[in-house]
């Protein structure tokens, strides 16, 4: 499927994971420094210290989406002050669209949320021990002074509450813009290699006669 290829976004956490298993990162800067180096070209590091709640408010939202979880395609429309989301199974011409109604819920997400909140019983359990384990990392050599001091001040600032996501929500974006439907057919030396195959192939292949069939009927 166009647009859900991951080939790119897992070599570059692949050469991240590679490099990370023979450098020490004590604190978030090395950490960030080592996945810098990690990949060509580099990449942007940032570490967020909030996220904006849409979850929450969709999932209390009286009008609750259903039947999306197995389409692979989707698209939003907006028309006469109605957005609408249309979906379906597969991207073929025989397969219909369906459409759920989401104006209420887009609104809703528009506006701007409040912010997750991860300071709770068990979150501030997580740190007092963390906290207590900092000597006992330290007489063991597994850290040394500059990283204890950095996660002293790292930990007391974890349980300070009121640090606003750095990333924008939602209204901040720009606004609906239509789009255009632009044919994608499959390349013509692909299709030819193809049907190639299922005329060399002795016995009837059911995967080739699928892949031209669908070949065919891609939008």
């Amino acid at each position: 499927m166009v647009g859900h290829t991951h080939e790119d976004v897992d070599q570059m956490f692949s050469n991240i994971s590679r490099r990370l298993k023979y450098n020490s990162t004590p604190t978030l800067k090395e950490l960030h420094q080592e996945i810098k180096s990690s990949y060509t070209p580099v990449p942007t590091v940032k570490h967020l210290t909030a996220l904006w709640d849409y979850r929450d408010g969709i999932f209390h939202h009286r009008e609750k989406l259903s039947g999306h979880q197995t389409p692979h395609l989707f698209a939003i429309t907006e028309s006469d002050g109605k957005v609408i989301m249309h979906y379906k199974d597969w991207s073929l011409r025989s397969v219909n669209y369906q459409d759920l109604d989401i104006t209420n819920l887009a609104k809703s997400v528009i506006s701007r949320p409040p912010v997750v909140n991860v300071i709770d019983v068990r979150f501030v359990a997580e740190l007092d021990a963390m906290a207590l384990s900092l000597c006992k990392w330290k007489n063991q050599g597994r850290i040394l002074g500059p990283s204890i001091e950095w996660w002293s001040g790292y930990i007391q600032y974890l349980r300070t509450t009121g640090h606003l996501p750095e990333t924008p929500c939602l209204e901040k974006f720009r606004k609906f813009k239509p789009y255009s439907v632009v044919a994608s057919p499959l390349p013509p030396e692909l299709s030819h290699i193809i049907e190639n195959y299922a005329m060399k192939t002795r016995k009837t292949s059911k995967v080739c006669k699928c892949l031209i069939r669908i070949m065919n009927e891609s939008v």
